[in-house]
């Protein structure tokens, strides 16, 4: 890999939470399921509009055109979200927003319109009620359902320009599920629909996840096949991982470039965090959760420059171009795909 560990280009894009308490309890969630979390209460944030305003000026003096709101829970229990909406278009970025969707956003659909996001994200991970209650951990559903088709009608009338992204992990309760979630996904006119797999901390933790869809790649790439071919025919773009691809070879063609070119994250929470303790912490936006173990350093405190191109930056970019075997790559989506069984 034919990198250095400076990077002298700025990240073009950031994303900043701003909330973390939650009304869904997702079942693969790190922060909220109601097994998997070494989360507590005291790790709960929110963001003011005042701090969320200091850390997009500091994004936008480097650079950075595109900020995305997300949150380790759901960003629209944030009431200030708006307000930090129209600030990111007052400075001249474009913006999108990673949300549930449920029926807390039931009474703010023409508000979110007038934000003139770049991209409205939501998650999908089933094609009926029942599943969608035992995956999320709510009977939102019906909500779902009635908001995005809200949503669309509702960016047509106005002729806004908003992209409506559907996000769907795969594994084995949404496999089978796979051609009705785009028949929804049809139905209410989403723009892209974008499939992904789960990066399990436990083998038996969904689809005994990582091992068994290596070795089902060639059954789950055919189905992405077919999957892409009518989604194509009805205007959706569908992305899938490049390993999906029965034409890679995955243990030779692929390079991962996210140290030098990956968007960064501010106000992640740390299973230790004392309350606040989170606030204006930056780690890397990647697929491996030993990421946040990297202390990038604080947006408040720390220059992006001394981020970007820090110590701990460094060393993060020095272990990928060394292997990173031990630092990362055994918790990161990419390598679970990419390297050999001994």
């Amino acid at each position: 890999m034919n990198h250095n560990i400076i990077s002298y280009n700025y990240p073009k894009s950031a994303t900043i939470n701003i909330e973390g308490l939650c009304n869904f309890k997702c079942n693969y969630c790190p922060y909220h399921s109601q097994t998997r979390t070494t989360y507590t209460e005291k790790n709960n944030y929110k963001i003011s509009f005042d701090t969320a305003k200091e850390q997009i000026d500091i994004l936008k003096s480097y650079g950075v055109k595109h900020i995305n709101i997300c949150a380790t829970g759901e960003p629209f229990l944030n009431f200030d979200i708006f307000k930090i909406f129209k600030y990111i278009k007052n400075v001249g970025c474009t913006s999108s927003v990673l949300t549930n969707a449920s029926s807390v956003i039931s009474k703010s659909l023409q508000e979110i319109i007038d934000s003139d996001l770049l991209y409205f994200s939501t998650d999908l991970d089933a094609d009926n009620r029942e599943t969608f209650k035992e995956i999320q951990g709510r009977d939102q559903f019906d909500a779902w359902y009635k908001n995005i088709e809200s949503l669309n009608k509702l960016r047509k009338l106005n002729d806004n320009k908003m992209k409506i992204v559907v996000n769907t992990i795969i594994n084995k309760d949404t496999f089978n599920e796979l051609d009705g979630m785009l028949d929804i996904c049809i139905d209410l006119g989403i723009d892209e629909w974008s499939l992904n797999v789960l990066v399990a901390e436990d083998s038996n933790d969904y689809i005994n996840n990582i091992k068994s869809m290596r070795y089902e790649r060639e059954l789950v790439s055919s189905k992405i096949e077919k999957l892409k071919k009518r989604a194509n025919d009805n205007n959706i773009r569908l992305q899938s991982p490049e390993y999906f691809d029965i034409n890679i070879d995955i243990y030779n063609d692929l390079e991962c470039n996210k140290p030098w070119r990956e968007s960064i994250m501010i106000n992640v929470p740390l299973p230790n965090d004392e309350p606040g303790e989170n606030i204006g912490r930056v780690v890397i936006g990647c697929t491996t959760n030993k990421s946040v173990e990297y202390n990038l350093g604080n947006i408040h405190k720390n220059t992006l420059e001394e981020i970007w191109n820090g110590s701990e930056f460094q060393r993060f970019r020095k272990n990928f171009i060394d292997g990173c075997d031990k630092e990362c790559s055994d918790d990161c989506l990419y390598h679970k795909f990419t390297k050999k069984d001994n």
